[in-house]
This record gives structure tokens, C-alpha cells and sequence, in this order.
């Protein structure tokens, strides 16, 4: 059974997380229309083929295929789980997680 205060907490920090402020943390972007551009912080490469596509809040590599929101970022690149980066991003907003 799911916890209701725990959901609403993890909806609370999703609404409150700007992916491309998280990206551009750690990836240097250009807006090319509505999406931005940078190489891939996963694989190496010199060409663009990293995006991030704000109004939707996705990022995905077309040369290695990584992809999903700013929680499955967070985790690829600091290797912690997608709940230890929903934590991160919770503190950095400013939310407390519920007690148990």
C-alpha cells in the first residue's frame, strides 16, 4: 500500500524541480528552438546529441540513448538511486520529507 503523504511529497519536489537548471548544473547547453543542446555527460562524444526538452521535462541522448526526467539525470550521474535524487532535490527546494 502506497503512503498518500509520500506521494504528495514526491509530487510537491517534481513540481518544484526545473530540469534544465538541474542539466545545466553539469552540461553546458544551447537552445536550438524548444529544445537544448550539449554532448552527452555519459558517453564521449564532440558532436551535440544530448537534449533536454524543458517543456516537457525530458532529456535524452540520440548517440547513447540515456534518457527520462530530472530524477533519472541525478541519478545517472551521480550513481544513486532516482528516490536519492528526489531527496537531494527535496533539500535543495526547501521540503521535508514526511515522517514514517
Amino acid at each position: 500500500m502506497r503512503d498518500p503523504r509520500m506521494e504528495a511529497f514526491v509530487q510537491q519536489v517534481r513540481a518544484g524541480t526545473d530540469i534544465l537548471a538541474v542539466v545545466q548544473s553539469y552540461v553546458s547547453l544551447k537552445r536550438k528552438g524548444n529544445r537544448y543542446w550539449g554532448c552527452c555527460p555519459f558517453h564521449s562524444e564532440k558532436t551535440a546529441s544530448f537534449s533536454v526538452v524543458p517543456s516537457e521535462g525530458f532529456f535524452y541522448c540520440f548517440g547513447c540513448h540515456a534518457g527520462g526526467d530530472a530524477f533519472k539525470f541525478l541519478s545517472l550521474i551521480e550513481h544513486i538511486t532516482p528516490f536519492e535524487a528526489i531527496l537531494r532535490q527535496a533539500e535543495q527546494l526547501g521540503i521535508e520529507r514526511p515522517a514514517r
